[in-house]
């Protein structure tokens, strides 16, 4: 018996734990089925899963470090990530740990059909998050037509009466200090010394620091600007005139010591796909400057990376072969439309098998009903006169929660509760076809969907590609007349 544990979220303030148990009892119903040991459980509670800056999630993640469990229950992957780019990451972790993430509802295997099917779920996922987050932000475009305060944290300078930012002058007038201080030519530390030394603290209550003061000075806020989804003057009263503000702001980037441009994280789109054609180990990421301090990328086999002398394998420059793999996928999938029919035709009934399962969607309307039943005891208490501050602010939150709720409902209802169609899975394949692959998110998504496996020797032009498409376990070849067939396990050079 293998080693489990489950992790559970719920993303909603008015979500309730009935949320949490429902989940729970699914993924120990699936481990009972599937002869795993349930050791741990991890849960996050009105948590969005569009960020994987979760406190218990990240425990779980720091766990499979221990090797204590092998698999990660969910009850459906959206319960994970709510962003493939997350998921890809932090499964990628618990594969290095040994841990593999289980979904207790959707019927995902180690296939290729498998493969393709979670990416697709992830999709969905994503899509529900950005099809809530467009109603949130339409709500807050409201809230700053107004002039009201919108969440989150209150800049070091003012202070929020009435949902309206006003200034907070003893705050203000420091700040006007810190520019002055700075202007005349005193240094940022030397300023974060004098502010300590005058027991003087920030908003939160901790002492001054280098960043915290670069922070503040870079936030246009004390203009009175609030950039967003439009620039606003009319909702933060100025605190520093602009030419005050850019005067020093030119001078801290000026000052500032910058990291090497080259620092920034490469994403290596074939990580854990390449091949070493000689010796069939994994080729890794590796950079490397040259004479003129330019830095380059390259995948490099493993196996010679711990010793030169294993393999005589060449590096493969990075861009190169990730242009190579994606230009030929492309070429290969989008000009053979019975292809992706047979892969559509495959995730459609892999997709239906399992949609039974309606314990998050029974949740939501029973939400739904407690909800309307909270609204209309608030308006029967106003039509009867009774009226404290708390209740108009009451009935605001519960008319937020419905329209969350509903938002919710409704994509559980479109991409949870309904089958999925052939046509709808075709189409979906068929938007990759369009994209513009000079954009690394764009190569990341096509080589993640459709890529298997690439294989690539040394003195052979085009790499050998094995693709997610197979039917009944028999893959795509291009065979040496350039005509397609089933049955011979890659697509090959030309």
């Amino acid at each position: 018996m293998k080693n489990a544990v489950i992790y559970a979220r719920y993303s909603s303030e008015r979500q309730t734990e009935q949320s949490i148990e429902g989940q729970l009892r699914v993924c120990n119903e699936f481990a009972e089925k599937n002869g795993c040991r349930i050791v741990g459980t991890y849960i996050d509670r009105a948590i969005s899963g569009t960020t994987d800056k979760r406190e218990d999630f990240q425990r779980m993640i720091k766990d499979s470090a221990k090797r204590l469990f092998e698999f990660v229950i969910v009850y459906k992957l959206d319960r994970f990530a709510r962003n493939r780019y997350d998921s890809a990451t932090n499964k990628a972790v618990l594969k290095k740990n040994g841990v593999k993430v289980l979904s207790a509802c959707e019927q995902i295997t180690d296939t290729p059909e498998g493969i393709i099917l979670e990416s697709m779920l992830e999709g969905y996922a994503e899509y529900y998050s950005a099809e809530l987050s467009q109603k949130v932000r339409r709500g807050l475009k409201q809230s700053r037509i107004k002039g009201n305060f919108t969440g989150g944290f209150t800049l070091y300078g003012y202070k929020v009466i009435d949902k309206k930012w006003t200034v907070d002058e003893t705050q203000a007038n420091i700040i006007r200090q810190i520019y002055r201080d700075y202007s005349g030519g005193m240094r940022l530390k030397g300023i974060a010394d004098k502010l300590n030394a005058a027991h003087i603290r920030t908003g939160t209550g901790k002492t001054w620091t280098v960043n915290i003061l670069s922070r503040l000075m870079h936030n246009e806020k004390l203009t009175g600007v609030v950039n967003a989804d439009e620039r606003y003057t009319h909702i933060v009263p100025a605190i520093i005139d602009k030419e005050t503000f850019d005067a020093a702001v030119a001078k801290l980037d000026l000052n500032k010591h910058r990291a090497a441009v080259n620092k920034a994280p490469v994403p290596y789109h074939l990580s854990g796909k390449l091949n070493c054609g000689h010796c069939g180990t994994l080729m890794t990421g590796e950079s490397g400057t040259s004479k003129t301090k330019a830095v380059h990328h390259y995948y490099k086999c493993f196996k010679k990376k711990k010793d030169r002398a294993a393999c005589d394998k060449k590096a493969e420059q990075k861009d190169g072969i990730e242009k190579k793999v994606v230009d030929r996928t492309v070429e290969n999938l989008f000009k053979q439309p019975q292809v992706l029919r047979a892969i559509a035709r495959k995730m459609a009934e892999v997709y239906n098998a399992d949609l039974k399962d309606t314990a998050i969607f029974d949740g939501l309307l029973k939400q739904k009903t407690d909800n309307e039943r909270a609204i209309e005891n608030l308006l029967k208490a106003l039509e009867m006169g009774i009226f404290t501050p708390s209740t108009k602010q009451r009935l605001e939150e519960l008319e937020k929660a419905k329209e969350t709720i509903n938002c919710e409902i409704l994509v559980q209802s479109i991409f949870k509760a309904s089958p999925v169609s052939e046509e709808t899975v075709y189409n979906y394949f068929m938007s990759f076809k369009g994209l513009d692959y000079t954009q690394p998110r764009n190569r990341e998504r096509l080589i993640a969907m459709f890529v298997r496996k690439v294989v690539v020797f040394d003195g052979k032009d085009e790499p050998t590609i094995y693709y997610n498409t197979s039917d009944d376990n028999a893959d795509v070849k291009e065979n040496a007349d350039s005509e397609t067939e089933f049955g011979f396990g890659a697509l090959g050079g030309r």
